[in-house]
Order: structure tokens, then sequence, then C-alpha cells
């Protein structure tokens, strides 16, 4: 049953949509401006655009099934209070309660699922969001070790290296950038596997440093492509419409605007709620706007945007301090975002791996039965082969 928000961890509503702002806006925005050079800058505004309001009206949806999931809670509730009144003559039955719809109890969309779609629905359910999940891991374990990758090695034009060129000049024939990549991924996961065992929580102060060093690293990156068009003049006119690039900008633009999995432990805790949808619709246009100056600004100062957009600034020619500090500040600021969002994804794969199984095969089945025994007997190994599994799995082998 869920629990009722109470008034301690209630917040207001422009710290709700704040941290809605903040949800929406991830690391995904950086494969954006490579998306908008690749596709075309026409056809990219015009994906992201419909990106854009078809997750405004899922969004719109799941905070109507939370209304609805609270009402359904609030009459089981209500009729249980009726029943008791009927046992004992002192109890009383309010009949000025708010209405049955308002969203006061934070009800999960796994929760949601099961109350309204039932078990079919449950396991489609977990396992879209398994897959989805998944797919954050494998990103984490590419943009990681590519980025670390980057910052040891030289730093050469993308449009011509390969996975056999040495790390740098001097080091030996078999330490090229390959090599170097699979070493970051052997550190990567030698990292993140403890912390995914134990289940590490992003805590409060982990979460602001986060937060500040993630704008400061967007800021930085419209700044420093703006001033370079201003200087020098853009780089590159790419194409209005490229249609083969259309799969990859699909893609990042879908991913771009995910946030519904987590929209009901942002919403609830708000103590007003009068104009929800018009206010999310204000935060939907203002992420868009930030995507079109972070997408269009990088797509036309860099002659060839990388995959991971932070790894541009590793290759201009700005020599002083500062430049130096900002630009392997972008580079890195991947490994510390994705490396402490990792553990916390991971443990959330489980979890909803765990659900899935129970749906699929309940507790009183014969399979289940059948394998109780095993599992009571060898459960460290079993549970030292589910999580190693879960970290290894995900590992991308091209840099």
């Amino acid at each position: 049953m869920p629990a009722d928000t109470g008034v301690s961890t209630q917040y207001s509503t422009t710290m709700g949509f704040l941290y809605v702002f903040n949800l929406i806006v991830g690391t995904g925005a950086l494969a954006l401006p490579k998306a908008f050079q690749t596709a075309g800058y026409v056809l990219s505004i015009i994906v992201l655009l419909v990106s854009c309001l078809v997750s405004y009206i899922a969004a719109t949806f799941v905070i109507e099934a939370l209304s609805v999931a609270n009402a359904v809670n609030a009459r089981k509730c209500k009729e249980q209070a009726k029943q008791q009144s009927r046992q004992f003559d002192d109890v009383v039955v309010s009949e000025s309660d708010p209405s049955l719809f308002e969203i006061v109890q934070k009800v999960e969309v796994g929760h949601m699922t099961s109350m309204f779609l039932g078990r079919s629905g449950v396991i489609f359910s977990y396992l879209a969001l398994s897959i989805y999940l998944f797919g954050d891991l494998a990103i984490y374990s590419t943009t990681v070790p590519k980025s670390l990758m980057n910052v040891i090695c030289a730093p050469i034009n993308t449009s011509s290296v390969m996975p056999t060129d040495p790390c740098r000049e001097g080091w030996p024939e078999f330490f090229h950038r390959f090599t170097v990549y699979r070493l970051c991924v052997v550190l990567f996961v030698t990292i993140c596997t403890p912390m995914v065992i134990i289940g590490v929580a992003k805590t409060k102060y982990l979460q602001l440093a986060t937060s500040f060093s993630r704008w400061s690293a967007f800021i930085l990156m419209i700044a420093l492509a703006t001033a370079q068009m201003v200087s020098s003049g853009a780089a590159v006119t790419p194409t209005p419409v490229n249609i083969h690039g259309f799969g990859s900008l699909f893609g990042t633009a879908v991913y771009a605007f995910m946030c519904h999995h987590s929209i009901p432990a942002l919403i609830t805790p708000m103590r007003s709620k009068t104009g929800l949808f018009f206010k999310l619709s204000g935060i939907y246009l203002l992420v868009l706007a930030f995507y079109f100056t972070l997408s269009i600004t990088g797509a036309f100062a860099f002659a060839h945007v990388q995959d991971v957009y932070t790894l541009n600034f590793l290759h201009d020619e700005m020599t002083s301090v500062f430049y130096f500090i900002v630009d392997y500040f972008l580079a890195l600021f991947p490994v510390f975002t994705l490396t402490t969002n990792y553990p916390i994804v991971g443990t959330t794969l489980i979890n909803n791996i765990r659900v899935l199984r129970d749906a699929v095969f309940p507790p009183g089945s014969r399979l289940r039965r059948s394998t109780r025994t095993d599992q009571v007997g060898s459960r460290t190994t079993w549970f030292s082969i589910r999580h190693w599994t879960t970290i290894l799995r995900p590992i991308a082998y091209v840099p």
C-alpha cells in the first residue's frame, strides 16, 4: 500500500518542477548535436518537436492515472471507515473530505499497472522498464570508457581515428586506443560492481553536486560553441534533411524526453497542484528550447561532432589554463555523472527483474517450488552471478 506523503517530505511547486526539469535534461542531451548534424537541422527540429509533444501527452496520462489510483485507494479507505462505523458508534466518517482524485499518495508506475492492467499488464510493463534500464546501462558502459580513453590518449580528429591507432606517441605498439578502451571498461566495472552489490543510493549532497556539475557543463558548452561561432563563424553548414540519419535521430530524440517512470515520485510531494498540466507544458517548452540551443550551436560550431558532445572541446585550439581546465572538466563530466547513476540504475534493474520473475513464475508455481531448494543451498553463488551478469552484459566492445 503506498504511503501517504508526509508534510516533512513536501516541497513547493517551483521546486517540484525544477526536479522535473533536471529529470528530463540528462546526459542524453550530449548525443543531440551529433544527431542534428547527421540527420539535418530541419528534420531534427521536426522530430524533436514531435517527441516533445508525445512525451508531454504521455506525462499527462501518467498524472491522470496517478489521480485515479489515489481515488481508488481513497475509496477503499472510506469504505473501511464506514464498515468500522457500523461496528462502533463513536467512529465518525467525515463528509467534507477533499476530492477523491486529489494526489496525496505516491503510487509508482508498477503499482498502478497492477491496479489497472492485471497480470499481463504487469509483465509487459516491467519487461519494458527492464529493457529501458538495460539500455541505460549499455549507454553508460560505452560512454564512460570512451570518455576516459579520449582523456588518456592524445586528442586526434575523430573523422580519421582508427581503433588500432597508438594511444600516444612513444607508447608500445600494442597499447593502442582500443586496448586503453578495454582497460577503461575493466576499471569502470571494477568500481561500479561493488556499489551495485551493496545497493548504493544517491545522497542529497551527491544529488546537489551532480546537478551543479551538469548545469555548469551545459552552460559552458553552449557558451564556448557560441563564442567560437561569433569569432570564427560556422565551421560547417549541415544539410537541412538527411533521411539516412533518421534512425539515430529518432532514438536520441525519444531518449532525450524519457522521464515518465519517475513522475509519480516528483509530482506527489508538491504542496499545490493547481494548473499542473499548464505548468508542466511550460517545463517541456523550456527543455525544448534548451535542446535546440545546445544542438544547433554544436552542429554549426564544429565540423565533426562526436558521439559524446563533450569530447569536441578536447580538440579545440584554446591553449590557456582556463580553457585547459574547462575542456577536461567537460570531457570528464559524463564520467562523474554516469558513474554515480550506474549503481542506482543497476539496482533498479535487478529489482524489476525480480518483480518480472515473480509475475511470470508466481511463488506457488511448479518451477519456483522445484528451484527453491537450490536457491537456499546456493544463495551466495546465485547472488554473485546475478549481479556480475547484470554489470558485464551491457558492456560494448567497440569504442
